[in-house]
C-alpha cells in the first residue's frame, strides 16, 4: 500500500526530481549570476602603416639623413604604425600600461611591434603602451622589409599574451614596401672611401691631394702637418673645410 501523503503531484513529482539532480551534480543548476565568466578572446591588428592602408603600397622613406649623408650606415628610416585591439568595452579590454605598473593582472601590458624579413628575422622593434608606435630602420634593411607583426605582451611576465584556444595574441601584415631611389643612392661611409680622393691612406700615387702619407717633395700643396698656406688641399691636420683631410667636413 502507498500511504496517501506521499502521494504528490505530477508538477510536484517533477521539481522533486530536479531538486535531487542539481545535489547529484553540485553546481550544475547554479544561477547565471553565480556562474563562471566567460574567457575572453583578444585580437590585434595593424590598422595603418605610415597612414596607408595595409592592403596597399607602402612608400618608406629615407628622410632622415638622406642622399647627402657623408655615412650610410648612420642614415635612417622611420615607419609609423596604427594598432587596433579589440574588444574594446570597459572591463573586457587588455589595458596597456608599462610592465611595472600591471602588478599580478594577466590582462594588462604592451604591444610589441616588429619590421622582419621574408624568412622572419627582425630587422628592428619597438614596444608601445598606447596603439601607435613608430620602427627605426637603416636605411640599408629597407630593401630587405617584407611584413610587420605586432603581438599583446603581458606585462606580469613579458611573455605574449595567450587567447582561450592557447594560441598568441599576434598578428602579421606583408603589404608591398616600395623603397625610394634615392635611398640606394647613398654614398659609402667617408672612412673607407675612394683612396683617390686623399685623406689620412690617400693614394701616393696622387701626392699633389696630400695626406699623412704624402709625397714629403712637395710640402707646399700638404703633408703630414699640412701648409696653412694652401688649406684647400687639406692635410692630416689641414683646415677642416679641405677637401680630403682627415678633418674634412
Amino acid at each position: 500500500m502507498n500511504p496517501s501523503f506521499l502521494r504528490l503531484s505530477h508538477p510536484a513529482s517533477r521539481l522533486l526530481f530536479a531538486a535531487l539532480s542539481c545535489l547529484a551534480v553540485g553546481n550544475a543548476c547554479s544561477s547565471d549570476a553565480a556562474a563562471p565568466a566567460t574567457p575572453i578572446t583578444f585580437s590585434v591588428d595593424v590598422s595603418s602603416l605610415d597612414g596607408h592602408a595595409v592592403d596597399q603600397e607602402v612608400d618608406l622613406r629615407c628622410d632622415h639623413g638622406g642622399t647627402g649623408a657623408s655615412d650610410a650606415s648612420a642614415a635612417f628610416s622611420t615607419l609609423a604604425v596604427s594598432v587596433a585591439l579589440s574588444p574594446t568595452e570597459a572591463g573586457r579590454n587588455f589595458v596597456l600600461s608599462p610592465a611595472n605598473a600591471c602588478g599580478s593582472s594577466t590582462r594588462c601590458g604592451f604591444i610589441r611591434i616588429e619590421a622582419l624579413d621574408a624568412t622572419d628575422g627582425v630587422l628592428a622593434h619597438v614596444e608601445t603602451v598606447t596603439t601607435d608606435g613608430v620602427l627605426k630602420l637603416g636605411v640599408q634593411q629597407l630593401p630587405e622589409l617584407a611584413q610587420v607583426r605586432v603581438s599583446l605582451i603581458r606585462g606580469l611576465d613579458q611573455k605574449p599574451l595567450l587567447n582561450p584556444d592557447k594560441t598568441a595574441v599576434t598578428s602579421v601584415v606583408k603589404p608591398t614596401f616600395v623603397v625610394p631611389t634615392s635611398c640606394a643612392a647613398l654614398p659609402t661611409p667617408g672612412a673607407g672611401g675612394d683612396t683617390s680622393s686623399g685623406g689620412a691612406a690617400g693614394d701616393t700615387s696622387t701626392p699633389t691631394l696630400g695626406g699623412a702619407g704624402g709625397d714629403a717633395a712637395t710640402p707646399a700643396l700638404g703633408g703630414a702637418a699640412g701648409d696653412t698656406a694652401t688649406p684647400a688641399l687639406g692635410g692630416a691636420a689641414g683646415d677642416s673645410m679641405a677637401a680630403g683631410g682627415i678633418g674634412g667636413a
